[in-house]
């Protein structure tokens, strides 16, 4: 479970794995996440997704929990380990959606957070109980990004080649350790949470996790740049865009002014195509999701907070 915080949260998917204490290549290779259906159109990265049995959601849950059920049947059963990653806040951090946040905290009395929004509580419970017995563990994963030693965690800035610098406070959890009785439950992830937003309080303060948070140290483990990954790219790179560059060439030089303009203007459609992938990393085009007024969500019910009250919200994720 990690905070979500960032534009481009999927170059995180492959690292929070490889990242963990006792992870493998096995469970790097299964790497599962819970993201909003829209996504699996995104062109290139959305369709590898879906290859990859990426869980998508409609954040409606009479149809969320059937897709979570079957899903997790079928990730529960694979002969390799796996990872599945859950963001319980359900959207990315933005100021907008913590305002809204914080409202339903105050009006629900419940702690208020400065670097987090409130986790919703009932797609983390249904996954809670469809894997008991089945997985081990849950990796609690609080993300930072340091800007003064790396550029800002964007996609244009991957592109461009600029160095980005994520750290991340892991830590071990037996999932026997999360209450079965849902009030409970509840209650374990918003104290959880609490400790997420006072970590990161003491990490945009001092720079370190633990400084002024008062949780314990963790052994450091830095994850370096790994030659397989470059070998990976250029491979890919040369297969794939050497054919492409003859072709066109070749269209150029040889072909009708009909094929020319076929081809150019498949050219800018694919220019087109992903620079709207890079347009929905940005979290100024992200939804609205979290964002709705006070008035709207004090009429919805659904899992219990730790009050006993229900969440702000009874039909999304």
């Amino acid at each position: 479970m990690a905070n979500l915080l960032i534009s481009a949260f999927w170059q995180q998917l492959g690292s929070l794995p490889q990242m963990a204490a006792d992870s493998t290549s096995a469970t790097r290779k299964n790497a599962k996440v819970y993201v909003k259906k829209m996504l699996k159109y995104v062109p290139i990265m959305g369709w590898a997704w879906v290859f990859a049995e990426i869980v998508f959601l409609e954040r409606k849950w009479e149809q969320d929990h059937l897709t979570i059920a079957s899903q997790l049947d079928i990730i529960a059963e694979y002969p390799d380990p796996i990872w599945l990653l859950l963001f319980c806040e359900g959207t990315r951090f933005t100021p907008e959606k913590h305002a809204a946040s914080m409202e339903v905290a105050r009006r629900k009395g419940l702690p208020e957070f400065k670097h987090v929004l409130l986790p919703r509580t009932k797609g983390f419970l249904f996954s809670v109980e469809q894997l008991r017995g089945k997985l081990p563990a849950i990796y609690s994963c609080t993300m930072a990004f340091n800007r003064t030693e790396g550029a800002e965690p964007t996609v244009m800035s991957v592109l461009n080649g600029k160095h980005v610098v994520c750290e991340v406070y892991f830590e071990r959890i037996p999932l026997e350790e999360v209450p079965e009785d849902e009030k409970q439950a509840s209650k374990w992830l918003f104290d959880l949470y609490a400790k997420k937003d006072k970590l990161l309080d003491s990490y945009y303060k001092t720079g370190s996790f633990t400084k002024t948070s008062g949780y314990p140290e963790m052994p450091l483990s830095l994850m370096k740049c790994r030659i397989y990954s470059l070998l990976n790219i250029i491979f890919w790179n040369v297969l794939v865009l050497i054919p492409v560059f003859i072709f066109v060439f070749n269209i150029i030089c040889n072909a009708s002014s009909i094929s020319i303009v076929i081809t150019i203007s498949i050219m800018i459609l694919v220019y087109l195509a992903v620079n709207k992938m890079i347009q929905l990393t940005k979290v100024s085009h992200g939804s609205s999701y979290g964002q709705v007024t006070a008035s709207s969500q004090s009429s919805k019910s659904g899992s219990s907070l730790p009050n006993g009250q229900p969440t702000e919200d009874k039909k999304e994720l």
